[in-house]
């Protein structure tokens, strides 16, 4: 076990779903053991600035009367909010899953949003047709932007869309990595196979020493 140093604001990665609370939008967790919708902003495990993100986006959906969707009504648009951050350059990627193809206002939302964050470098928007808890599916239209963040892990840069698998502890995984590698011992006259790869981090960072 690898003792993480930064036990609060350490995860890069967001997902809030949306409810309906007092008639207006509201974004949050579930309830643990519950398909209950807690109303909540401010995550202390959370990135601070993906918690500012979060708020904004809230009050920018409700300024343009975005509904919430409920699964069992199988009514409104919005979803879920998800969200990614770079830690090497703070570059911010934001995706509005949507219950189908409409987005009303969304030129005018993304607009708002980026003018308060400016380090949100692409909005996607995932259109999520199914009853489910499932955060994203497969199909996606970008927004604004390219699709897709950049980070850096031992000055290898990789790029992380809304579906990318990648840990959410940027921090504390380079330092599972790099004992993981230790602990390998790896060397140039052996062949690195990595069998469940996700975007590639482990195998590249080896590569390095195989």
């Amino acid at each position: 076990m690898i003792k993480n140093d930064e036990p609060l604001n350490y995860r890069h990665k967001v997902v809030a779903t949306a409810t309906t609370s007092k008639n207006k939008l509201r974004l949050g967790l579930y309830q643990e053991s519950s398909k209950n919708i807690i109303p909540f902003l401010d995550c202390y495990i959370q990135d601070k600035e993906l918690n500012e993100v979060l708020k904004t986006t809230e009050k920018v959906l409700n300024k343009y009367k975005m509904s919430a969707y409920d699964i069992n009504k199988e009514t409104g648009i919005i979803k879920h909010i998800m969200m990614r951050k770079s830690l090497a350059n703070g570059q911010m990627l934001l995706v509005f899953v949507t219950n189908g193809y409409l987005l009303p206002n969304a030129k005018k939302m993304i607009q708002e949003i980026y003018a308060a964050h400016p380090k949100i470098m692409t909005f996607v928007q995932n259109v999520h047709l199914k009853k489910t808890h499932l955060v994203l599916l497969d199909e996606e239209k970008i927004l604004f932007g390219t699709g897709y963040i950049e980070d850096e892990i031992d000055s290898i840069r990789f790029r992380l869309s809304s579906k990318s698998f990648y840990q959410v502890n940027p921090k504390q995984m380079m330092k599972l990595y790099q004992k993981a590698i230790e602990l390998a011992q790896i060397t140039k006259d052996d062949i690195v196979m990595d069998t469940y790869s996700g975007i590639g981090t482990i195998s590249l960072i080896a590569a390095k020493s195989a």
